[in-house]
């Protein structure tokens, strides 16, 4: 395994334990608050712990903890684009698209 590989997993591991000792028990398991914020509300908190690395006057510790923060919210954000991916490809399955208007019709009798 590369060096890199082997620091994504003692990260990804503080990550785990993070959510399993701290989120879990105070949120609740999934689906939970964070299961309800849109895209842009997921990219705002990240933005926001992003942002208060260098300024957090609570310490170093805090700031670390932040990162866990970070990559816990991008995993989130990560399966919400892989979803609206895989929704995307699934709805361009069901349709046709008019090559003079560019007019999307679904298959089947309900056209819209």
């Amino acid at each position: 395994m590369s060096k890199r590989g082997e620091l994504w997993q003692k990260f990804s591991q503080k990550v785990l334990t993070h959510i399993n000792e701290y989120t879990v028990p105070q949120y609740g398991d999934w689906p939970d608050q964070m299961s309800t914020y849109d895209i842009d509300t997921l990219i705002n908190h990240i933005q926001r712990y992003v942002s208060r690395v260098k300024t957090n006057a609570r310490g170093l510790e805090t700031s670390i903890l932040d990162s866990i923060k970070i990559a816990h919210y991008a995993s989130e954000l990560h399966d919400r684009l892989i979803k609206i991916t895989e929704d995307d490809a699934y709805a361009n399955q069901n349709q046709i698209t008019c090559p003079k208007c560019g007019h999307k019709f679904r298959r089947g009798n309900d056209r819209n």
